[in-house]
């Protein structure tokens, strides 16, 4: 078997997908699969003209690589790729493109949303598998066409491992520490954690962790919790990995996810993992990983009186506490590990 890589190298990777492809780079190589790295970010995606000069120079890259090469490709890189594909599809080529994060379409009008659908069928039907994160994944996938026989799900599951888990203990010692992971960004929903603890009057702290993506979203929060006198609660520790990482879940009370999408929630997961309780939004993946009122509780989006509610419960009721911390440590031990599924991938992928 050869693969080629045509996905981006991540040096630094700092998401759950991007920890996946370069641990199943490792695996494929350990394994003496050849993989042939071809992709060149192309960093200036607008202009019809360069984009379809983008799509004929990586068809003429591909199309050069062995005819039983698999060709791996990311949806988020398509532009690069959409024409090339179907040129690709034609010649007997495989394509197994990877699926990790997802963009809703119900807002656009009713021209943009048909010629959303298109592309992404068009994105779809050249590929002999999708690789989804998650069920709700693939089930956005389908929504585009019949092509559930395509899909395969792989959980980006990394180094869960045995934690030291941390279970809530009989009585809260204040304050509370409130830990939230996700890149500062609008779709992350920090801004409905503020306003659910704005009237809290218990002592607690919030940690936000996460890479700022959006700057306007990340002065809007310094504005509001300057506003509602909760800047000295708060503390943006930015992104964080390794030690640093684990030492945020260990000290942590409550592990918060206000999330307005989720295409899978790898924090959340890990959160659990930590003996965390959880409260997290009932959008995306996340239903997949927690069972309200199991292994943790779930709230629609954006609803500030759910969150509050949920805080506050979890906070005065610690028998809760100890009752979904301990089925979260559970739940994310039934999680297979990345290794195994990638070994499950290869088998998959040896009959294609």
């Amino acid at each position: 078997m050869k693969v080629v890589w045509a996905i981006p190298k991540f040096d630094n990777p700092q998401t759950g997908a991007e920890k996946v492809f370069n641990r199943m780079k490792e695996l494929f190589e350990s394994k003496g699969i050849g993989i042939v790295q071809t992709y060149q970010e192309n960093k200036d995606r607008k202009g019809v003209i360069r984009k379809i000069l983008i799509n004929l120079r990586n068809c003429i890259i591909l199309i050069r690589q062995d005819k039983q090469s698999l060709i791996f490709q990311n949806l988020f890189n398509r532009p690069e790729f959409l024409l090339a594909n179907i040129l690709l599809c034609l010649s007997g080529r495989k394509i197994i493109l990877f699926i990790h994060e997802i963009y809703e379409i119900n807002h656009l009008s009713f021209i943009q949303g048909k010629y959303h659908s298109f592309i992404n069928f068009i994105s779809f039907w050249p590929t002999t598998l999708i690789v989804v994160n998650s069920k709700f994944t693939g089930d956005w996938v389908c929504h585009f066409g019949n092509f559930k026989k395509k899909l395969f799900l792989m959980y980006p599951v990394i180094d869960l491992g045995v934690r030291n888990s941390k279970l809530p203990q009989k009585s809260h010692n204040y304050p509370i520490n409130i830990l939230c992971v996700g890149n500062i960004r609008k779709n992350k929903g920090q801004i409905y954690l503020l306003k659910a603890m704005k009237d809290f009057h218990l002592g607690f702290k919030i940690i936000f962790v996460g890479l700022i993506k959006e700057k306007a979203y990340m002065e809007k929060l310094r504005e509001y919790a300057f506003k509602e006198a909760l800047y000295n609660k708060i503390e943006f520790a930015g992104f964080l990995s390794g030690e640093q990482l684990i030492e945020e879940y260990e000290k942590a009370d409550i592990f918060v996810a206000p999330t307005l999408k989720e295409g899978f929630g790898m924090a959340v997961l890990e959160a659990m993992s930590y003996g965390l309780p959880v409260v997290a939004s009932n959008v995306g993946a996340i239903p997949e990983i927690v069972s309200h009122k199991e292994t943790g509780l779930l709230m629609e989006p954006e609803n500030v009186s759910q969150l509050t509610h949920a805080i506050q419960l979890l906070i005065k009721n610690n028998e809760l506490s100890r009752y979904l911390a301990t089925n979260a440590v559970k739940c994310a031990r039934d999680f297979q590990s990345i290794d195994r599924v990638i070994d499950d991938f290869y088998e998959k992928l040896s009959k294609i």
